[in-house]
């Protein structure tokens, strides 16, 4: 615990950070910060104008952290795979900060090359040996689709009394970004269709 008289912004916000990470962001408030530092309120309001300019300092904070969590994900097999199982172990890990995050909306992708949020994990995305030729408009709709299957199952995850191991996640999401692939690097309605009667084992 910090002396008396020795905080400051950089402090408080930690303090938050701890604070949402396990209570959750419906218990941010500057009396529950102040609890956590054994301080009065006072420090807190000598450094924020209010608890609004100060969350949105703090959400830049839990993004940096819950982006860095999603990249540092290593898979041998493929960069593409290595970002959802990524996704999916912070929601595992740091449900809390998920749920505010992406269950209750506090931040909301947005699949753009220049967005802050995205932008890392395009670059990523772009040093994968099954990706590197595609042009970005096609890497950036494959990062939304597979984005959107990912979530789906953090999301279940994350409701669930039985949640789905780190193996049956590789495999789904292996199984899936192998078809999305696959779709975004032919061309032609017949192609496709020839890809998904393949797929679903149907007779030509």
């Amino acid at each position: 615990m910090p002396p008396k008289g020795k905080y400051n912004s950089e402090i408080i916000i930690e303090a938050a950070f701890e604070l949402v990470r396990e209570e959750g962001f419906e218990q941010l408030s500057a009396r529950n910060i102040a609890k956590r530092l054994g301080c009065s309120t006072q420090p807190i309001y000598s450094f924020f104008n209010s608890i609004e300019e100060l969350e949105e300092v703090l959400m830049k904070r839990v993004k940096r952290y819950s982006q860095d969590l999603i990249l540092e994900y290593e898979d041998s097999e493929s960069n593409f795979l290595a970002t959802g199982l990524g996704y999916f172990l912070f929601a595992r890990n740091e449900p809390e900060l998920f749920k505010g995050l992406f269950v209750k909306g506090g931040w909301r992708w947005n699949f753009t090359a220049d967005d802050p949020f995205s932008a890392p994990i395009l670059i990523k995305m772009k040093k994968d040996k099954f990706l590197e030729k595609l042009k970005e408009e096609k890497l950036l709709d494959l990062f939304r689709d597979m984005f959107i299957y990912t979530h789906g199952l953090a999301t279940q995850d994350y409701l669930s009394d039985t949640p789905v191991s780190l193996e049956e996640a590789r495999e789904l999401l292996q199984r899936l970004g192998g078809v999305l692939i696959v779709s975004a690097t032919i061309s032609g309605k017949f192609e496709i269709e020839k890809l998904m009667r393949r797929f679903h084992g149907w007779n030509d």
